[in-house]
């Protein structure tokens, strides 16, 4: 790791500390994201996103049939107002969480193979690194906490007066490990393909 990739991380991480949320697989990011570390990252933030998965409510089937009825009603108001309906928001969460989930059990198991899977990794790596740039994911997170839908669990701590600035804080992190990502695994496995 160089000194560059230890400045973001230690720029990520205090800025955890003055954020009143909390993510556990940011927290120690300073120790996992590094070349020749990459299970034990992959393993920490499936642990992490299955744990935040299991906390997001399911849409019953009534309410799924309702969502689909409005979003599926044509340009207009009721539209419009199932995307910021609390339903809305677990269905995006959830999604969110499980697409990341998918793309970290197919980097788990990329990584556990023997021989090249190079370009597999770098599919993986990449997705994953654009499934963090997600903003609507943690408005619609931010909105569940504050609507209080999701209390707190394990993997995040949060004051529910000040969720909005929490909300910025974890989306710049995560913004910033998508960018970590890319630099620290995407780009020297693209190198070496060349």
């Amino acid at each position: 790791m160089t000194k560059k990739h230890v400045a973001v991380c230690l720029i990520m991480l205090s800025a955890l500390s003055t954020s009143t949320v909390s993510w556990a697989y940011c927290e120690n990011l300073t120790g996992e994201i590094e070349i020749g570390n990459e299970k034990k990252l992959v393993r920490s933030l499936l642990a992490s996103d299955r744990e935040l998965l299991n906390a997001v409510p399911r849409l019953s089937p009534k309410e799924e049939l309702w969502l689909d009825g409005e979003l599926n009603s044509g340009p207009g108001s009721r539209r419009f107002s199932a995307f910021s309906s609390t339903e809305y928001e677990k269905r995006s969460v959830r999604q969110g969480l499980e697409s990341r989930v998918n793309i970290l059990e197919s980097l788990e198991y990329n990584l556990s193979q023997n021989g090249p899977r190079t370009i597999y990794e770098i599919y993986d790596w990449t997705a994953l690194s654009r499934n963090y740039l997600n903003s609507n994911f943690f408005g619609d997170l931010a909105s569940l906490v504050r609507e209080g839908v999701m209390g707190p669990t394990s993997i995040m701590k949060y004051d529910p007066q000040d969720v909005y600035v929490s909300q910025k804080m974890v989306m710049d992190n995560c913004s910033l490990m998508a960018v970590v990502i890319l630099d620290i695994y995407v780009l020297p496995k693209t190198k070496s393909l060349l």
